[in-house]
């Protein structure tokens, strides 16, 4: 509104000064004895120059309003850009935030898994030491075993070779 007032404001100076200048000119060109021009001619001058200076102003009010127009279209458009590309933006970070969360909960749960394999291989080897713990053991009493039905069958041997001997003597 204040550049229209400003406008408007503007238009009257040049108005007026067009007037003023198209005075004076006449006064310096046609001297006053010799007057061709009647009023009339010269009213209708004026009245010209005031069409044409109505025109412009009319002109340069419409070139006004389709300026602000455009302005508040241009306006519109950025502010439709800017949503959009906010929205862009938060969807992005969203998606991240969500990639990320579902990244360090499988995290997580590797993790948990690798821990669960871990105590799964030290029991497996608790257990498989004492598996062959017991087999050593096992193997050491049937080993134990064997030399003393060996022992013992080689006494038994022995004892047969000395009844044998005390027999035949």
């Amino acid at each position: 509104e204040n550049y229209y007032k400003q406008h408007q404001y503007d238009l009257n100076q040049l108005r007026q000064q067009l007037t003023n200048e198209f005075e004076k000119q006449k006064l310096i060109t046609t001297p006053i004895i010799q007057t061709n021009t009647s009023i009339q001619d010269i009213e209708e001058i004026k009245k010209m120059y005031r069409i044409e200076i109505d025109r412009l102003y009319r002109e340069n009010i419409e070139l006004s309003q389709n300026q602000a127009k455009l302005i508040d279209t241009h306006q519109k458009q950025m502010n439709i850009m800017k949503k959009d590309l906010d929205d862009g933006y938060n969807n992005i970070i969203n998606e991240f935030q969500h990639e990320q969360t579902r990244l360090q909960q499988r995290c997580e749960q590797l993790k948990q898994q690798f821990n669960e394999s871990q105590q799964i291989i030290e029991q497996l080897k608790k257990n498989h030491f004492d598996d062959i713990t017991k087999l050593k053991e096992k193997y050491t009493l049937e080993q134990d075993n064997r030399n003393r039905q060996e022992n013992l069958q080689n006494r038994v041997d022995h004892l047969v070779i000395l009844l044998e001997q005390s027999n035949d003597t």
